[in-house]
């Protein structure tokens, strides 16, 4: 579902529309709040990239999922399975220690 969108200044999304239907739309479309999070998140500091791109980003790859490509999908969880492995082998050296630093 893709949903025309503006950003504002501060990374919220809005329709520029005061219709309550079509905003309460972009509030719960999913690609919206991600897109917040990874805004606030992951690229705070990037100044170029705005809320809307991530929707847009996002809906592609929903779409690319829905014709059966998980390629982006399965990217993600490989990393982040690595990611995790390593807080969780750092985090089961430092309990095996005599006295457990976390």
């Amino acid at each position: 579902m893709t949903i025309p969108t503006t950003p504002l200044s501060d990374g919220v999304i809005a329709t520029g529309a005061e219709d309550p239907s079509a905003i309460a739309r972009i509030a719960l479309h999913g690609g919206t709040l991600n897109a917040t999070v990874v805004k606030g998140f992951a690229l705070s500091g990037v100044s170029s990239i705005n809320a809307a791109d991530l929707v847009q980003v996002l809906d592609e790859h929903a779409k690319a999922i829905s014709g059966g490509d998980f390629s982006q999908v399965e990217a993600k969880l490989f990393a982040q399975a690595s990611a995790l492995d390593s807080i969780f082998v750092e985090m089961s050296q430092r309990c095996a220690q005599p006295r457990c630093e976390h």
